[in-house]
């Protein structure tokens, strides 16, 4: 199980954006509410998170594993809405949860596709050590989803969050990375993309 514990008052909410896709088998189950106490408490979804999987060097879901989890949600017009690598669960390359749908709401595909990838610019960031791994995989959805050019405003969001609590480093590699190129890839006169060989 897992526990979040939010303002009273907007426990109804929470309650009601799953409800509204509890018929979704990736979609934790809420188990037990406690309005006076803000504690919504959820049944325990298989797996661990998209982040441990791909930096434990474990299969990782693609695009479209990532798409068909996701699929019924958009169907019904919605979007998860922070899509990131901590928000997904997986197991064995198959996506078992989608968890914190406290953001979802109306939205298009590419909404999340992009949250998902500037996500992984981040993290890429914020773990250099790591940067080689994460951007392979971040390429690899990319190069089956596009650039969607969401991804630019999302990268600025993030940008800000990092500045907001004193890492200034990654905030201003994020911006470098966001002004870049359109596509927010580093790029040379050769026309390939710097981020490409690096990872």
């Amino acid at each position: 199980m897992f526990v979040k514990v939010v303002r009273p008052r907007k426990v109804a909410d929470l309650v009601d954006r799953y409800e509204r896709v509890a018929h979704l088998a990736t979609v934790p189950r809420i188990d037990l509410v406690d309005v006076d106490l803000g504690v919504v408490v959820f049944h325990r979804v298989p797996g661990k998170t998209l982040r441990r999987s791909l930096l434990a060097g474990d299969p990782v879901p693609t695009a479209s594993h990532l798409d068909d989890a996701l699929a019924p949600l958009w169907v019904a017009g919605l979007v998860h809405g922070d899509l990131n690598d901590a928000n997904v669960l997986v197991e064995d390359g198959a996506v078992t949860g989608v968890v914190d749908l406290d953001r979802s709401g109306a939205g298009v595909p590419d909404d999340d596709r992009a949250t998902l990838l500037a996500h992984l610019d981040a993290l890429a960031i914020y773990r250099p050590a790591d940067a080689a791994i994460v951007g392979r995989y971040r390429l690899r959805l990319s190069d089956a989803w596009g650039e969607p050019p969401q991804v630019r405003d999302v990268r600025r969001d993030l940008a800000q969050r990092a500045s907001d609590v004193g890492r200034h480093d990654e905030s201003l590699l994020l911006r470098a990375r966001n002004e870049a190129t359109p596509e927010g890839r580093l790029g040379d006169p050769s026309g390939e993309s710097l981020s490409r060989r690096a990872w």
